[in-house]
């Protein structure tokens, strides 16, 4: 990385996608061993979500949103560790939300919607059912999206913020190149670290 794009991004949001990478190799080939922890940082991140768009529903501040968004943070991180079984359907939940919504793309009206919540739902059950193998999946690919996304803003020199790491995944950060490196690092990535995981011995 050149030192332009360095310069262009700042500081900050240069620590904030290393930071998200590491958490995201971290994800995809230990989350199934880490698992409370991974509850807990997918917890704290649908609770920002959360806390931050019900207080810009609300007409608040940004900064009352972003007290928000780290209240509901530290909430959906408290609950997500400490209740175990919800925090694993939240943990599908998510990750079925964002492939429904992938392949919802180009449904008309409110096609991806529906595709992402009954997507949603059924990969979460699937999750408290089949808990080994499906949370391997889900963290390895969900780790995988992580780096990929945080991999590409950074390549193509855009801000990194929350928002972008957390967006929609068919909703690529740049066209062309950048598009096509973003998914062939997911995917592969993701194969590589569910591999990794499921070759490790049960704890």
């Amino acid at each position: 990385m050149d030192g332009g794009v360095l310069e262009g991004l700042g500081g900050a949001g240069v620590v904030a996608g290393v930071v998200a990478i590491l958490v995201g190799l971290g994800i995809c080939f230990w989350g199934y061993r880490l698992i409370r922890v991974v509850l807990a940082i997918f917890g704290f991140a649908v609770g920002a979500i959360l806390g931050f768009a019900l207080a810009n529903l609300a007409g608040t501040s940004t900064e009352v949103a972003l007290i928000a968004a780290l209240a509901g943070g530290l909430i959906g991180a408290a609950l997500s560790a400490a209740v175990y079984k919800f925090g694993i359907f939240l943990l599908g939940a998510s990750a079925g939300a964002v492939l429904g919504g992938m392949l919802g793309a180009n449904l008309g009206g409110n096609g991806q919607v529906i595709a992402a919540i009954v997507a949603a739902v059924l990969v979460g059950v699937l999750a408290v059912v089949a808990q080994r193998v499906v949370i391997i999946l889900v963290t390895a690919f969900s780790g995988s999206w992580l780096v990929a996304r945080a991999g590409t803003v950074l390549l193509v020199a855009q801000a990194v913020d929350w928002g972008d790491l957390l967006g929609s995944p068919s909703v690529a950060p740049a066209a062309g190149t950048a598009v096509n490196l973003y998914l062939v690092v997911w995917a592969l990535l993701g194969v590589a670290g569910a591999v990794v995981q499921l070759r490790a011995k049960k704890k």
